[in-house]
């Protein structure tokens, strides 16, 4: 659903309001999602997002070199027929970085059952703010191998790292 209604000039809660809709009146689909849909715009550096569910938003602004939690709590998709999604939109700025992941990654554990974390993730990735999107993602990725070694994991770990240039 997410593919066939992404191609609009729609805002990111109408689309996600699009989506909603139809996964919550499908009668045989018994499944919720959680999602963050984030639309940048680079004419005017401003980023429009909403999120469904618990899916975090983070975006480091490099001028006051501190992370924000720019998502708030709502509805996951596919629960609610009714559920509604607003817009926020706010301005961005080169070397800021928006991230954004499942709680799968921050819940991976190590050997002593302990979970990776949003405050070690975040600190990972301010240490790493020199570095390009895709090289942050890889130091992340290594450091949960580091840190999770052989423990098997129980949820999937996707993250997105969106550095404005």
């Amino acid at each position: 659903i997410m593919r066939l209604v992404l191609n609009t000039k729609h805002s990111a809660s109408t689309i996600l309001s699009w989506a909603n809709r139809g996964i919550s009146t499908e009668k045989s689909i018994d499944h919720f999602a959680s999602l963050s849909l984030i639309l940048y715009n680079s004419v005017d550096n401003t980023i429009q997002y909403t999120n469904a569910g618990t899916s975090p938003i983070y975006l480091w602004r490099n001028k006051n070199q501190a992370f924000e939690c720019l998502s708030k709590n709502s509805e996951p998709i596919g629960v609610e027929k009714s559920s509604v999604y607003t817009d926020t939109k706010t301005n961005v700025e080169k070397d800021d970085i928006i991230i954004t992941f499942t709680d799968g990654l921050i819940e991976a554990l190590d050997a002593g059952g302990n979970q990776y974390t949003t405050e070690r993730l975040t600190a990972l990735v301010k240490q790493s703010r020199d570095l390009t999107g895709k090289e942050i993602a890889q130091k992340v990725r290594n450091d949960i191998i580091t840190f999770s070694g052989n423990t098997k994991q129980h949820d999937d770990q996707t993250l997105l790292v969106i550095k404005i240039l």
